[in-house]
């Protein structure tokens, strides 16, 4: 396997236990207090990464994400879910801890990309 294939691989697995998490909490009623409150902000950043990823090797030929490019991303989505919305919704509601768990996410894609470039 090429690092590409593991990168895509890894990419999907997450895909796949972001919906395996959904389907267990919203559909079987399975409630594990720790995974429901931040497994999604974890598992979002590498596939919002990765989906921006591909648009720009699609749009721009750039292989890759600078360090700079995740840390904003990270922080646009930190204030966008953890500032503003929960102004205007009572879906969402403002938890610093969430912010961990992007960082934790970008982290991941982070090392995942580097793996690939290798």
């Amino acid at each position: 396997m090429t690092a590409k294939q593991h990168y895509s691989f890894a990419i999907a697995l997450i895909g796949v236990i972001a919906l395996v998490h959904q389907y267990s909490q919203k559909i079987l009623h399975l409630s594990v207090p720790w995974m429901n409150a931040y497994l999604d902000d974890i598992l979002c950043m590498p596939l919002f990464l990765a989906i921006w990823q591909w648009e720009k090797q699609l749009f721009w030929k750039t292989l890759y994400l600078r360090k700079k490019e995740i840390a904003f991303f990270t922080c646009f989505i930190f204030i966008l879910f953890e500032g503003i919305l929960p102004h205007y919704s009572m879906l969402f509601t403002a938890d610093w801890r969430d912010g961990l768990a992007y960082c934790c996410g970008s982290s991941i894609f982070y090392l995942l990309q580097k793996l690939t470039l290798k």
